[in-house]
């Protein structure tokens, strides 16, 4: 679906706050339709878009489907008892009612609020601006983001030296929420600067997870100028020159959508599979001429996972209840062939198949990215067996668990590069503790940070560079990650059997959003 302007700038507004260097990871919290979620130590600055804007604080608050309670007090005075915090500024519609007097316990419908802001108090900054316009984000989606805001913690995984300072640059190993589905990751590093004669990155824990890490190298590839490179899942690298747009993109319902994906910029593909209401997944159809005595091609694509898609999966692990944890450690006994066959049935990776001789034929997919930000991936096609001047692609995936920013199709022919595998020299965790040969190695011999705020500093020598010749960096890791929750109730253990049909996570992600929609009245 081609969404409003406002919602696009809503979305890409959100990705720029998160991606700051100041930037704040977060957790998905399900809102469930007979229950409120509260939010301790966290303060909502209400600002009425009057002429006389009064501020107040809200404490104690809670957030249900369609509005906001709590007590409200003198912001005035609460802001100087303030020592540490995250604050959100919500900015209420003029027609809402204010309190009388303060303190008092009040309610503000979510619909009437038309702009939120997140402020660091630490350092003094605003990380987040996001004008909502009314309901007009779709009110289901605005409620997840505003929960988003309350209960997000602290910075996400990587970040590297950048010439200046620690920037954040991406997310590890994506997905593997099981030691089966643990997995090699290589991650593009563009901004990696040298310290001297070293790189230097952080790898960091700030969100309720225990994450495994069991190797983590850089790769760094001297490439011939006037050529970019990717690494694919296999950790091979594709040259890549100048790769081609689509001449046609579009979705199952027949949708141009064409001018969100033919440039890196903030226009994205957010979906469509809500136009069909008998459709649970989302198909783009991509068309490209074919360049003569070509036999292979390779799909470029800058594309991250959706906020929607984890917080689908924080409501999928609600329905398990207070067997979640039982049910958990069943999840880890399984192979990876079975857990990689569940996800990629459910639509969880990116599919890709190409048109031969009339009919759909399996390409291969892309692992999960992560919500936080956009990354470039590669995947090689063969096409020699077409015989055809145009080469038809589909892409497959989930009810709303992808965004695609930019694909493209490039026919250079695979150059030499000059790669190196370039070892630690040392790792410390925030301790200062010696964790270099933890890292060093793919073994049984995992670096663990197991709480919020565990990191680590990896040091690595800058090997020398060649004349003439361009450089890409990428971490190579490998890991898998633990989620933390606690849900509790009863578990409707024929109704979570359902989960083991193909497609029915991205049923159970449509009903949900659906659903958000009905209490809303849209």
């Amino acid at each position: 679906m081609r969404f409003s302007k406002n919602t696009i700038r809503l979305v890409c507004v959100l990705l720029v706050g998160l991606l700051l260097q100041s930037c704040y990871s977060y957790k998905a919290v399900p809102v469930n339709q007979n229950s409120t979620r509260d939010f301790k130590g966290r303060y909502l600055k209400l600002i009425w878009e009057t002429t006389e804007k009064r501020d107040m604080m809200m404490t104690n608050v809670a957030v249900n489907d369609s509005s906001i309670t709590g007590q409200i007090v003198d912001a005035t005075d609460l802001m100087k008892s303030l020592s540490n915090g995250q604050i959100v500024n919500l900015y209420v519609s003029a027609k809402t009612p204010t309190p009388p007097s303060l303190p008092a316990d009040f309610s503000i419908p979510i619909k009437d609020i038309t702009r939120i802001e997140v402020y660091d108090f630490d350092i003094g900054k605003l990380v987040l601006g996001v004008a909502v316009v009314g309901a007009g984000i779709a009110l289901a989606y605005g409620l997840v983001i505003l929960i988003i805001l309350l209960t997000k913690e602290s910075c996400p995984f990587v970040y590297v030296y950048n010439g200046e300072t620690f920037e954040f640059t991406g997310e590890i190993f994506s997905g593997a929420i099981y030691p089966g589905l643990e997995r090699h990751d290589w991650l593009p590093l563009p901004n990696l600067k040298p310290l001297g004669n070293e790189y230097q990155l952080k790898l960091a824990n700030q969100v309720k997870e225990i994450q495994h890490t069991n190797l983590a190298e850089l790769l760094v590839i001297d490439h011939p100028l006037g050529t970019s490179l990717l690494v694919d899942k296999y950790g091979k690298y594709q040259i890549l020159k100048k790769p081609s747009p689509p001449k046609l993109a579009r979705t199952q319902q027949d949708k141009d959508i064409l001018p969100l994906i033919t440039s890196r910029d903030s226009l994205k593909y957010l979906g469509d599979a809500f136009a069909d209401p008998q459709q649970s997944k989302d198909t783009m159809y991509l068309s490209f001429d074919r360049p003569v005595n070509t036999s292979t091609a390779k799909l470029v694509l800058r594309a991250k996972n959706s906020f929607w898609l984890d917080y689908t999966f924080g409501q999928f692990f609600e329905q398990f209840g207070d067997k979640y944890k039982v049910w958990y450690e069943k999840q880890k006994k399984l192979s990876p062939e079975q857990q990689g066959t569940w996800s990629l049935e459910q639509g969880i990776p990116l599919s890709v198949s190409m048109k031969v001789n009339g009919k759909w034929q399996f390409v291969d997919y892309f692992n999960v990215i992560g919500p936080v930000a956009e990354k470039d991936v590669v995947m090689p096609i063969d096409i020699s067996k077409l015989d055809s001047d145009t080469i038809e692609l589909k892409l497959d995936f989930g009810f709303l668990f992808w965004e695609i920013d930019y694909a493209g199709l490039d026919f250079a022919p695979q150059e030499y590069a000059f790669q190196q595998v370039v070892p630690l020299i040392s790792a410390r965790d925030q301790d200062g503790r010696d964790v270099t040969s933890e890292l060093t190695r793919d073994d049984k011999n995992y670096f663990t940070m197991e709480r919020v705020g565990n990191e680590a500093l990896l040091r690595y020598a800058m090997p020398a560079v060649r004349e003439n010749y361009a450089r890409s960096v990428f971490l190579h890791s490998k890991g898998h990650y633990e989620v933390i929750r606690d849900p509790k109730g009863n578990p409707d253990l024929a109704y979570l059997k359902s989960f083991r049909e193909p497609g029915r996570f991205g049923e159970f992600s449509k009903e949900i959003y659906l659903e958000m929609l009905k209490k809303n009245g849209k």
